[in-house]
């Protein structure tokens, strides 16, 4: 049994048994961060320990789903986890090395057979994205990654609209076109227009291939947290296209500096909308500080967020502005920091205001 691998399994073993449910009567906040959490412990069961368990229990694991607006499905999912876990735990003790290092290589690729299924539902005829939301999408990511792809213009030198964006999409790695379709999943398009599909598309998607989330974002950063922003971030597109960059260029582990200035820039982008202002963000301490307590934030809270707050910013002053010498070690801090921060504040936005 390969260490790394063993470790592992016994951690989401042991998150499983430890992971907090809420209850149905709960802040609907809370119930869509615990089926997120449980969906993505699932997913990662899923890839992980899967592949070493008999092939009855690892068919039961497959059939395990989470509905992310139903914490029903949650804990439907937790009773058939729970009765899986022994035989899991059964299979870690007997499984032969050599056979870890076959199925540790046997990840499925994101293949073009998926690709094509997913433009069909991404380009539907009637409901799915146009082709000038095609164009517009993919060409920005085209520039992002340096990526050329055969139909940058509109109309398409193609039979159709999912033709033209199955073949762009295959133009990029599997990673990014794990973060592409994903990305398009959440289009305003294809929210308003399909989103049955593409919200069946989405699940397919992460549950099948997560292992190319985790590729894309770093084994450090708190891929949940992260996923869980992102959502929470889809209503402020601008804000949400600046911190992506920031976690491409984690990704590549390039443009660290830039990647600190995205950062920033995102946290302080977000804060301008909510709070209405166009003040920098080390000069928001104030506003963020009502901005708290008038939703209901304890005193305590809103004093916490601003010392948070005032402490990014000269972390930030320091190492972005007058400095090179960014400590690479404490870039996932960072990135998770701010992406709570941005996650925190957006939530609070949708209360009432006291």
């Amino acid at each position: 049994m390969s260490p790394n691998r063993k470790e592992l399994i016994t951690r989401l073993i042991k998150e499983a048994r430890e992971f907090r449910f809420c209850g149905p009567s709960d802040d609907p906040d809370e119930q869509t961060a615990v089926t997120t959490g449980y969906h993505h412990l699932v997913v990662q069961f899923k890839h992980l320990a899967g592949p070493i368990l008999p092939e009855s229990a690892a068919t039961r694991l497959n059939l395990i789903g989470i509905e992310f607006d139903d914490v029903y499905s949650a804990y439907k999912a937790r009773a058939e986890l729970d009765a899986l876990l022994p035989d899991l735990e059964s299979a870690l003790e007997t499984l032969d090395d050599n056979l870890v290092k076959i199925i540790s290589s046997q990840k499925p690729t994101l293949s073009a057979l998926f690709v094509n299924h997913a433009a069909d539902v991404l380009a539907e005829t009637s409901h799915g994205l146009t082709g000038s939301e095609i164009v517009r999408a993919l060409s920005g990511y085209a520039i992002d990654l340096n990526v050329t792809i055969p139909h940058p213009v509109c109309p398409f030198e193609a039979p159709n609209k999912r033709t033209a964006l199955s073949q762009n999409l295959m133009a990029f790695s599997e990673a990014q076109r794990y973060r592409i379709i994903r990305d398009l999943c959440d289009h305003p398009t294809s929210k308003l227009r399909n989103a049955d599909a593409t919200r069946k598309l989405k699940l397919t998607l992460m549950t099948r291939y997560g292992h190319l989330d985790i590729e894309e974002l770093g084994a450090e950063v708190n891929e949940d947290l992260v996923r869980q922003t992102r959502h929470w971030l889809g209503m402020f597109p601008d804000v949400l296209g600046v911190f992506n960059e920031a976690l491409q260029k984690h990704a590549t582990r390039v443009f660290v500096r830039n990647l600190l200035d995205d950062l920033r820039l995102a946290l302080e982008k977000l804060v301008q909308v909510l709070v209405g202002n166009s003040k920098s963000l080390e000069n928001q301490l104030a506003a963020v500080g009502s901005f708290v307590k008038e939703r209901g934030g304890s005193p305590e809270l809103s004093n916490m967020f601003a010392k948070l707050v005032d402490y990014y910013c000269e972390y930030q002053n320091t190492y972005v502005k007058h400095d090179d010498a960014v400590i690479e070690e404490e870039v996932e801090f960072i990135i998770e920091i701010t992406a709570a921060f941005m996650k925190h504040f957006v939530r609070l936005a949708g209360r009432e205001v006291v």
